[in-house]
């Protein structure tokens, strides 16, 4: 009823700036318990190019050479773009315990595009990062390929406890450079977070957890993921394109993916250890090339199919594949090709707890083959109740994966 409704109009994109120089950052700003609301984005009369992770979208606010920059308690909604973004030469920044939702585009966003830098511009490079036991979600209003965090070309930093949601793209993605040239991106972890209820059937080729180009020292752990829903058959769980290398992947519980729980496109000597892989398509690697892939460890398969490594460039590709479980409910499996590639035919007892988590009680089995229960419940936000409960996502919300 516009005769008595309130209506809010943004005029600007960007709430305001913190920008230092190289020589002279900006130090020390403490932001708690503020409310950061409505900026505006124009669609340009040419269109907008559906740039991979929204990468040009401009952010509420914007972070430039400083260091010290932390923001605790806050509140993020109705923005045109992005939250906020770390963009040229942060270091030892946070956002930790906001609320970041009804977002144009995405959430936060760490480090600058582009090609690899030089040694001599490494002071564009953001690091020490930290993003933790926040809560994002209803992204991508405006600008579909957004995600929840995005780390460009940066190092060291902490994406942890984050629950991240009702996005039509990525969750988290990591790294910016596509095949194996060095790159800044590197020793980023990824832990306990759930990221989940993405996609809605909107757009392909995407992940919940997404890593781009070498990533020496980087870690992606004890995440619990699912519900991701892609456009096509390109949506997965973990997702490991183009280049992404010498990354550890542990201890991360994956499920309800449309085309599976875990992808690698190419890549060299990435470590998947002890995860638990409930998946209704293929484990699979798209590129077969001439070195190692992957370490393929003590993982837990479990697939609604028979085929799960039955593919092509999965069989063509050099996988160290040692002490897995596989398990389709089909005692007639063809156990011999599965121990050919490292894997025991066996039941792990997959059950549901009443949080909606898989667990595995066949503890025998695990035992047999060294394989470490997975401690999920850590995954997601921490604090007071009325926090935790505030990362539930809706009723409505969650039926509506079950409608595509």
């Amino acid at each position: 009823d516009m005769s008595s409704a309130t209506v809010v109009v943004p005029d600007e994109r960007i709430l305001f700036a913190i920008t230092g120089s190289k020589d002279n950052p900006i130090r020390n700003i403490h932001f708690e318990g503020v409310t950061f609301e409505y900026t505006s984005y124009s669609m340009p009369n040419e269109g907008e190019e559906p740039y991979q992770a929204s990468s040009k979208a401009q952010a509420a606010v914007m972070v430039d050479y400083a260091t010290g920059i932390h923001f605790e308690k806050c509140e993020f909604l109705h923005l045109g773009e992005c939250a906020v973004w770390f963009k040229e030469g942060c270091t030892d920044c946070s956002v930790r315990h906001c609320y970041l939702h009804d977002l144009g585009a995405g959430g936060i966003k760490i480090g600058v595009t582009g090609s690899p830098f030089p040694m001599e511009k490494e002071y564009l490079v953001s690091r020490n990062i930290t993003i933790d036991n926040n809560i994002i979600r209803e992204g991508g209003r405006i600008l579909f390929p957004s995600v929840g965090v995005v780390l460009f070309q940066a190092s060291d930093c902490q994406i942890t406890h984050n629950d991240i949601s009702d996005f039509y793209y990525t969750g988290i993605s990591v790294g910016w450079t596509w095949g194996y040239a060095d790159n800044p991106a590197k020793r980023n972890t990824v832990s306990y977070n759930h990221v989940h209820h993405l996609g809605w059937g909107a757009l392909g080729d995407m992940g919940g957890i997404y890593t781009l180009g070498a990533s020496e020292g980087s870690i992606i752990s004890n995440n619990r993921i699912h519900h991701v829903y892609s456009l096509g058959n390109k949506g997965w769980g973990i997702y490991l394109d183009e280049g992404s290398s010498d990354i550890l992947v542990s201890n991360n519980v994956v499920y309800d993916c449309k085309t599976s729980a875990f992808h690698q496109h190419y890549g060299k000597d990435n470590r998947i250890i002890n995860n638990l892989f409930v998946t209704s398509g293929p484990i699979s690697i798209s590129k077969p090339e001439n070195h190692n892939s992957l370490y393929f460890e003590r993982n837990i398969v479990v697939s609604s199919t028979d085929d799960s490594l039955s593919n092509i460039s999965w069989k063509k590709s050099q996988v160290t594949s040692t002490n897995n479980i596989y398990w389709t409910g089909n005692s007639s499996s063809n156990t011999q090709e599965y121990t050919a590639q490292g894997f025991l035919c066996a039941n792990p007892g997959l059950a549901l707890n009443n949080n909606g988590v898989f667990q595995v009680k066949n503890g025998s089995v695990l035992r047999k083959e060294g394989i470490n229960k997975i401690k999920i419940s850590k995954a997601g936000v921490y604090g007071s109740p009325s926090w935790k409960s505030l990362a539930v996502l809706n009723e409505e919300k969650q039926n509506m994966y079950y409608n595509k």
